[in-house]
């Protein structure tokens, strides 16, 4: 159910969801519900008639974020043959998760300020990304299992190559 706001004009929860991974992105746990608001175009009021609270609105970013790592996952299946080794494996990943240009930083930089956000202490988002990664080392062992590739080790290490990956796309734009 769309809402107006004070111009008049409806928001979704979609430009809600983009509006605060954009200042997720850039600020990190930082940016505040004010923030928020302000960058959708909204009042504070607005914006708490969607979402009661900032772990809320955390975990719908997360959400949309793990639904878009789950599409690179899946897609990086038909990728893994035997010949597949872990390096390779990885740089796939990391190609498809954090394409350079565009939205590849943006997303690496999402992914990063959720995770760090979820190793701070935040209990459901770090249970919700814990849940994502044991998703996305499912579909890869599918993936290995068809293949008969040696990515084991690789499967079992999603959350820190998503991280590695993530750092190493960072770093490449400070450059």
């Amino acid at each position: 159910m769309a809402k107006r706001h004070d111009k008049g004009e409806e928001i979704s929860r979609g430009e809600i969801i983009s509006a605060a991974g954009a200042l997720f992105a850039q600020r990190g746990a930082a940016a505040s519900l004010a923030d928020i608001a302000s960058a959708a175009g909204i009042s504070k009021g607005t914006l708490n008639y969607y979402y009661t609270s900032k772990r809320l609105l955390t975990l719908d970013v997360a959400r949309e974020l793990a639904g878009l790592l789950t599409r690179v996952f899946i897609g990086l299946l038909p990728s893994l043959t035997r010949e597949t080794t872990p390096e390779q494996a990885k740089a796939l990943l990391a190609e498809r998760a954090f394409p350079p240009g565009g939205d590849g930083l943006y997303t690496a930089r999402l992914f990063l300020a959720l995770f760090h956000e979820a190793e701070m202490g935040e209990g459901s988002l770090r249970e919700f990304l814990l849940q994502s990664a044991q998703k996305w080392r499912a579909a890869l062992e599918v993936g290995v299992l068809r293949s008969r590739a040696p990515l084991s080790d690789f499967c079992g290490r999603t959350l820190e190559l998503l991280c590695a990956a993530a750092a190493e796309r960072v770093v490449i734009e400070w450059k």
